[in-house]
């Protein structure tokens, strides 16, 4: 055994499996329902999370929304004026 330890790679690697073995054993059952008092607590969170996402997304619409409404506005206006040119162009 002592032999087996002199070199330097097994000790580790039975470290390793040893603390994995003992890490991966369920001792205790594990809780799969909140509490009362837990879910208020995650609701309240849930909700104030919510509610600051909401008006974060709602910011973000406007702002994409007047962007791409002059966008188009200044397409459009573009489109028109060229449309007038060619009008202007062609009756000389």
């Amino acid at each position: 055994m002592v032999k087996l330890f002199k070199n330097n790679f097994a000790f580790p690697v039975l470290t390793v499996l040893f603390i994995a073995l003992f890490a991966c054993s369920k001792n205790k059952e594990e809780r799969t329902q909140l509490t009362e008092a837990e879910r208020i607590i995650f609701d309240s969170i849930y909700n104030e999370k919510i509610i600051a996402s909401k008006a974060l997304i709602d910011t973000m619409c406007k702002q994409q929304r007047e962007d791409l409404f002059q966008r188009a506005v200044d397409s459009i206006y573009e489109i028109r004026i060229s449309e007038i040119e060619n009008m202007l162009d062609n009756e000389e």
